[in-house]
Formats: structure tokens, C-alpha cells, sequence
């Protein structure tokens, strides 16, 4: 939904902001990295749908056929994860070399 997404875009702002060190805080409006904004909420609503998906899992059966369809919760957590550990590590980076350069006007 719509509200969904606005709250993973939210949460990757307010990680950005609150992730050691402080070099900039930004909201919704200013944040400066487009892609891997957008990868980030990727990745927050993989990780939402996962939580959906194992909320949601009931499998049954009737008149001799199974039904299991919100199995996908491995499926949406595993790329949720990979995905969100990109932006980590990305995040940290750019972070590192932001504060270097705030440090000591040295850029890596």
C-alpha cells in the first residue's frame, strides 16, 4: 500500500540519520541518494512482506488438495536481507568518507 511504502522510505531516512557518525541529517524532502534511497526501501518492504507472508501461512487441506500459498516468507526474507546488507554497507562507506573529508578535507 501506499502507506507502506512511505514508511520503508521513512525508515531508511531515519537509519541514514541515526547510523554513526552524524554527517548530515536529511528527511523525505533532501535526501541526496536516489538509487540506493530507493534500494533501501526495496529491501524494507521485502523484509515487511516476509513478515506478512509468515503472519499470514496457514496450509490446509480439503477433498485431497493441499494449499500452502503464503510460503514465501524465505523467498522475500533472503532478498530483503542481501539487498538491505547492500545499503549497509554502501551507507557505511559513503559515511566513512564523508566524515574523512569533514575531518580531514581528504576524499577516498
Amino acid at each position: 500500500t501506499d502507506s507502506e511504502i512511505i514508511f520503508a522510505m521513512r525508515r531508511i531516512v531515519d537509519k541514514w540519520n541515526e547510523t554513526p557518525p552524524p554527517v548530515g541529517y536529511y528527511t523525505g524532502m533532501n535526501f541526496p541518494y536516489r538509487y540506493w534511497w530507493l534500494q533501501g526501501t526495496v529491501a524494507q518492504l521485502l523484509i515487511m512482506g516476509a513478515a506478512r507472508y509468515r503472519r499470514n501461512r496457514l496450509a490446509y487441506a480439503a477433498g485431497g488438495i493441499s494449499i500452502d500459498d503464503q510460503s514465501k516468507s524465505e523467498e522475500y526474507e533472503t532478498v530483503g536481507r542481501a539487498t538491505m546488507q547492500e545499503f549497509d554497507q554502501w551507507m557505511l562507506k559513503e559515511k566513512t568518507r564523508i566524515n574523512m573529508t569533514m575531518c580531514w578535507g581528504v576524499s577516498l
